[in-house]
């Protein structure tokens, strides 16, 4: 069997993009050939990417392309390239060349695939570009308004299956198209992060996340010039890939906010950090923050839980309802003040802190690789089968 994983840039280095590399680790273990789908500019880059990011290694049995030359490296109108990559694997999948179709990016292009197709669904796409605060200002704001149009004319044909992270995109992608999707939690690394270490752990605060308006380190910045007041030497550990469109604007923008609160010698900005730093930066931490309204899962807040941090998200999305359930495996607040009032709880109290580190341990192992391999090759057997 040949099977297509579809993935717009898997050098985005975020959740999205571990996805797609453990969906292929998960099809060549079952002995499946692997091509990837991407607009990268080629394979190297990609693996050196991955490298990088997640200390792995990448093996697919071909990359095809649908942009080359100088247009593999443009990253702009990187909307409307995603719809290249889907309309290259339709051609594959109805020219017989791949046997199934995985769309790990998740958007769900208009168009009926004649073939065997899975889609896993981050979020819907419309839905995200209308929350967006960058989005809503000129002149993205005519850029998305398209591609908003054409996502909205999907209709699904019944025939794929709609895979998803976590109940509330569940619901979202019910309430956008009417699809009973399946939850799949997206897969975290466990063991590379576990971390139960107590002692010697530093007074500071870490977030992880691409560099993007949406990942909100603002309110994070904000919350932690009151911290920096109440606990001495407490720093800030702001990590996350650069490579979005805007990235580098936003991380202008977070400078000087630190600078102008006084802070700025307390704010450590770590922009595609290898992955040896992260793994050093999180085990060093006590608290870790999630300020994204409405994220979709947060891949990044279990991996804090597996090495050991008390985590903080905000009252909404997949990292509210499906990780800390609500409040049962970690705290949760609504705005600043409550934020900085809870960072501070944490690094003042040790017990308190030690007690949500133990619920972070007990939470992530419910989370792992292993779970999410079995579950897409059983999805990949039910499909093949048919």
């Amino acid at each position: 069997m040949r099977v297509g994983v579809v993935h717009h840039r898997l050098t985005a280095r975020g959740g999205g993009e571990f996805l797609a590399m453990v969906t292929i680790e998960a099809l060549r273990d079952a002995d499946i050939d692997v091509w990837l789908i991407s607009n990268d500019s080629s394979l190297e880059t990609v693996s050196e990417s991955i490298r990088i990011s997640y200390g792995r290694e990448l093996k697919v049995g071909k990359h095809v392309r649908p942009l080359h030359g100088l247009l593999s490296g443009v990253n702009k109108f990187s909307l409307y390239q995603r719809i290249l990559v889907m309309l290259t694997a339709k051609r594959l999948l109805e020219g017989g060349k791949l046997d199934l179709i995985i769309n790990t990016h998740g958007d769900m292009i208009p168009f009926s695939l004649k073939g065997k197709y899975i889609l896993y669904c981050h979020y819907p796409t419309s839905l995200a570009i209308m929350e967006s605060p960058r989005y809503k200002r000129f002149p993205l704001n005519l850029y998305a308004r398209p591609y908003v149009w054409l996502l909205r004319k999907w209709k699904p044909s019944g025939e794929e299956i709609v895979l998803t992270n976590s109940n509330f995109t569940k619901a979202k992608i019910k309430e956008v198209w009417g699809v009973e999707a399946d939850v799949v939690y997206p897969p975290v690394d466990i063991r590379s992060f576990w971390n139960e270490k107590r002692e010697g752990r530093e007074a500071s605060i870490v977030s992880v996340g691409r560099f993007v308006r949406e990942k909100r380190f603002e309110v994070i910045i904000k919350a932690f010039s009151k911290v920096a007041e109440e606990v001495e030497g407490s720093k800030l550990y702001l990590i996350g890939s650069s490579q979005a469109t805007g990235s580098i604007r936003y991380m202008h923008e977070l400078r000087e906010l630190a600078k102008k609160l006084s802070i700025e010698n307390r704010v450590i900005m770590m922009p595609d950090a290898p992955f040896a730093d992260l793994l050093d930066v999180l085990g060093r931490c006590k608290v870790y923050v999630h300020a994204m309204v409405n994220e979709h899962f947060g891949i990044s807040v279990v991996q804090a839980m597996a090495s050991g941090l008390a985590v903080i998200v905000h009252k909404s999305g997949g990292p509210y309802e499906d990780i800390i359930e609500k409040g049962r495996w970690g705290l949760a607040f609504e705005d600043i003040d409550e934020l900085s009032e809870k960072i501070c709880s944490l690094l003042s109290d040790e017990d308190l802190w030690n007690h949500y580190s133990s619920l972070s341990l007990r939470r992530a192992r419910a989370f792992s690789e292993d779970e999410y391999k079995v579950k897409i090759i059983k999805y990949v057997d039910e499909l093949a089968s048919t």
